[in-house]
């Protein structure tokens, strides 16, 4: 809606990226790749295949829920390579290729700023990525280039539907009544769908949101209160 005629889509799932492809009205470009590996972002700046970049949303993300005393390096370093490593990259990459007047959007998450128990790398991964947003904003706004955050709270996505523990729960309860035990945190009683995280991206990526720079947009039912 904001004049845009080519996508760039990349992630880990070629096929994922194939499928909606297919079900969109305009030419897309897919790079299956890791995004916290820097040597698969070099490559795709000397292909040059983001220059001319109008809007980039940086919205890789992974999840790993144990408490501090059990969470291994390991999985800790899982995390935050994705999670922060990775939304470093993607946004040298994007604010090294986009446009004058462009705007780029991170997905970050109500964790990053209220202790949720058993969120610590994830948590700390958004905390940290909120704080990229601010200095990105402020080092990008001589070229009127805008970086914002966008924090949801919980999404109904495969982010939690995969995980063990919402398995556990919906094979006990069912999965409405594991979505419902999910919600009751949120003040307004419900998870968001995807598609109102989209919509909230693409406010903020368009005109009418042209004064809004290294602001956190909370999409959460009032979770983060």
């Amino acid at each position: 809606g904001e004049g845009y005629t080519e996508l760039t889509l990349i992630d880990r799932d070629g096929e994922g990226m194939a499928a909606l492809s297919a079900a969109l009205d305009l030419p897309v470009l897919t790079v299956p790749m890791d995004v916290s590996d820097p040597d698969a972002w070099t490559a795709l700046s000397t292909d040059r295949a983001l220059d001319g970049l109008q809007a980039a949303v940086i919205c890789a993300g992974v999840s790993e829920a144990a408490p501090i005393s059990d969470l291994s390096y390991d999985t800790w370093r899982k995390v935050l390579a994705v999670n922060l490593d990775g939304a470093f990259l993607a946004m040298k990459a994007a604010l090294a290729s986009i446009s004058d007047g462009g705007s780029i959007v991170a997905v970050g998450s109500a964790t990053g700023r209220k202790a949720v128990a058993m969120t610590a790398a994830y948590g700390a991964s958004k905390a940290g990525l909120a704080q990229l947003v601010r200095v990105a904003a402020l080092e990008a706004a001589p070229r009127n280039v805008r970086v914002n955050t966008v924090a949801p709270g919980g999404v109904k996505t495969p982010m939690f539907s995969d995980q063990d523990w919402f398995a556990d729960m919906a094979k006990a309860d069912g999965e409405d009544a594991a979505w419902s035990a999910l919600s009751a945190g949120t003040p307004l009683g419900r998870l968001a769908e995807a598609d109102e995280i989209a919509r909230a991206i693409h406010w903020l990526l368009s005109d009418a949101a042209a004064l809004m720079t290294g602001a956190t947009l909370d999409v959460d039912g009032g979770y983060g209160i």
